[in-house]
């Protein structure tokens, strides 16, 4: 299975919250995409190694801009891959101390 790839002006992306974390996020044909990583015009070709490389496990969304940036989005449901977090979150609380 090949990586769909699409122009950034047809997306929306969105921050989701997950374990301490917000991570970037978009919603393609029903699909619910993570961002995994970025690459500069220069790296394209490494940028479509690594989404065809994905794609055998399953969804992979591959997002070009105008200036050639990269970016590499898979199915959240493709759990053993480790998404880069937009910002961590140290609350300092555990769930049993949250407010209700």
């Amino acid at each position: 299975m090949l990586p769909t790839i699409l122009h950034k002006d047809r997306i929306h992306p969105f921050n989701f919250y997950h374990q301490n974390a917000i991570y970037q996020g978009v919603t393609v044909a029903g699909h619910l995409y993570q961002h995994l990583s970025s690459f500069s015009a220069p790296q394209r070709l490494q940028a479509f190694e690594k989404a065809c490389e994905l794609s055998v496990q399953g969804t992979v969304l591959l997002t070009v801009d105008q200036a050639g940036q990269y970016d590499l989005w898979a199915d959240v449901r493709l759990t053993d891959l480790k998404p880069q977090p937009v910002m961590r979150l140290a609350l300092g609380l555990t769930e049993t101390q949250l407010p209700v």
